[in-house]
């Protein structure tokens, strides 16, 4: 180690991983050193900068050896191999060099190598551990299993019926299904000897680099991948690791970001320093949210700021790029993400491109992620880029056809302002803007809570009628098409069972100012239901 390191004032994980290289009075011999965390949490870079800090100098070898798909000793040594082939500095492999007689000179005396040319002060880092195979080891024993209510009967049908004959059948059912879980136990079982022996090829490998060749063994891996069984029997047993477990901080996301950016190019070199500048505010900002999800994944912040950065580099042109522009494209992509998650993505094609989201989730109830997104600071600014931009890179879409159209109706949308404040406003009609079907919807549900919780009768508000009236279509063909739509958007925001009677009065005004008395519909929707049933089946 260079002198110049012993004088800097070392944290716990530098002083440790020094002390374990410099191997003090024999302590640390016959050990390897773990480095582990989740993915993204800085252990590569944490090493990387210990090694810079300290051995930048030292004629120490080190060599760094992925494990990503090394499955079998003879890849792990061909790897090794390879690493010391590359390092070796020697007269021989620079004569290849030596144009016209360096080549069949060099294939005449190429050294060949192997193990035993690793001198005892070498240092291996092993990373990505666990990417031996794509499969971890840990198994949910119960997570696969066939539940009673897929495979045998409920037991309420037993009760229905004391027929034998549904019992004799369900008792088969349970014989099937104890198979299933018999074949699905043995399974996982053999899966998981199979992933044991790729791993322990690799660690046999390096028990005899540390005991045989008394080198000095770095491991970076996440071991909650492969199971704290595993680690404890492997790492702490067999290879008695000295462990670190880097916890994400406040620099990791940063770390991601600028990543995730080095790596971007751009047609113009402005945007890389837009988002070089926002970097601070969005990071800062993005890692109260992130920190408030259920479920914390860095791999997922990984995609969505990789599939921020490509939409940018998708519409720089086209758009234009403001702080809140650019803050409105992140969070919509995040907000993609995170309910895709949770299998949520139903409803936002109805958003309006450009509308204030926090308006439209409010009017679309979409509690989770109003929770979510009112940790930003920029909650109440944000607008929505549509579902064809926020999804294309996370869901696969491919790029926007209309993509002109869309930045153009994003950048254009009349009633972003008005949104924003529209929860605090009371209607009142002529209002002093001009209100769209979106804007009805919001009032209509507002004014049916009201009327549930505080009139409890069947009042309807002549606002809203006059509202209604003016956003109708003159011609009644178009009457139609514009109130079918209405009432589909309708069900998806509304509970009709909690005011019913409310619903019913505004069934009623409907047909009084439309005269239609039946909707075609694809399947069953609560809101066409009621409504054909009212003007159909009870003669009204």
């Amino acid at each position: 180690m260079e002198k110049a390191a012993r004088k800097k004032n070392l944290n716990s994980f530098e002083a440790s991983l020094r002390d374990y290289l410099e191997n003090k009075k024999g302590v640390f011999s016959q050990k390897s050193y773990l480095i582990t965390g989740e993915w993204g949490s800085g252990k590569t870079h944490l090493l990387n900068d210990f090694l810079e800090n300290n051995l930048l100098f030292s004629k120490r070898p080190i060599y760094k050896v992925s494990c990503f798909g090394l499955d079998t000793r003879q890849q792990v040594i061909s790897e090794i191999v390879a690493q010391i082939e590359e390092k070796d500095n020697s007269f021989i492999n620079w004569i290849q060099y030596v144009p016209l007689i360096g080549t069949p000179i060099f294939s005449l005396l190429k050294k060949t190598y192997s193990l035993q040319n690793i001198s005892s002060n070498a240092i291996f880092i092993f990373d990505d551990f666990e990417r031996i195979t794509p499969l971890g080891i840990t198994s949910e024993t119960s997570a696969g299993y066939y539940r009673n209510t897929e495979v045998a009967r409920s037991s309420f049908d037993l009760r229905r019926s004391n027929i034998r004959e549904f019992k004799e059948i369900n008792d088969e059912f349970e014989k099937i299904q104890k198979g299933f879980r018999k074949i699905q136990i043995d399974q996982q079982n053999e899966s998981t000897i199979k992933q044991l022996q790729k791993y322990n090829v690799v660690t046999g490998l390096i028990n005899e680099l540390v005991e045989n060749n008394g080198s000095s063994v770095i491991i970076i891996c996440n071991t909650d991948v492969i199971g704290n069984n595993y680690m404890d029997k492997i790492f702490r047993g067999k290879l008695d690791c000295i462990t670190y477990r880097k916890v994400p901080n406040g620099e990791v996301l940063k770390n991601i970001y600028e990543d995730c950016l080095q790596n971007q190019v751009f047609q113009r070199k402005e945007t890389t320093e837009l988002l070089s500048s926002l970097s601070r505010k969005l990071v800062t900002d993005f890692q109260v949210v992130w920190q408030h999800q259920r479920t914390i994944n860095l791999r997922s912040v990984k995609s969505v700021f990789q599939a921020y950065f490509d939409t940018v580099s998708l519409v720089e042109c086209e758009m234009n790029l403001t702080e809140i522009n650019l803050l409105s494209l992140f969070y919509c992509i995040y907000l993609v993400e995170f309910s895709r998650n949770r299998k949520e993505l139903n409803k936002y094609e109805e958003f309006a491109v450009g509308g204030n989201l926090k308006f439209f989730l409010s009017l679309y109830r979409k509690q989770e992620e109003i929770s979510l997104l009112s940790n930003s600071e920029y909650f109440d600014d944000i607008q929505w880029v549509g579902i064809s931009l926020a999804g294309y890179w996370l869901l696969n879409f491919g790029a926007p056809e209309n993509l002109s159209e869309l930045i153009f109706n994003f950048e254009k949308y009349p009633y972003h302002l008005e949104e924003k404040t529209m929860d605090e406003l009371v209607l009142s009609y002529p209002g002093e803007f001009n209100y769209s079907m979106d804007h009805f919807l919001f009032f209509f549900s507002k004014e049916s809570d009201l009327n549930s919780r505080v009139r409890n009768g069947k009042e309807i508000d002549e606002n809203l009628k006059n509202l209604f009236i003016s956003l109708l279509p003159k011609e009644s063909e178009n009457q139609y098409i514009y109130m079918k739509e209405l009432l589909e958007r309708l069900s998806m925001i509304k509970n009709v069972n909690s005011n019913f009677d409310y619903l019913k009065e505004w069934f009623s005004f409907i047909n009084e100012i439309t005269g239609i008395r039946f909707f075609e519909t694809d399947g069953f929707n609560i809101i066409f239901d009621n409504y054909n049933n009212r003007f159909n089946n009870q003669g009204e």
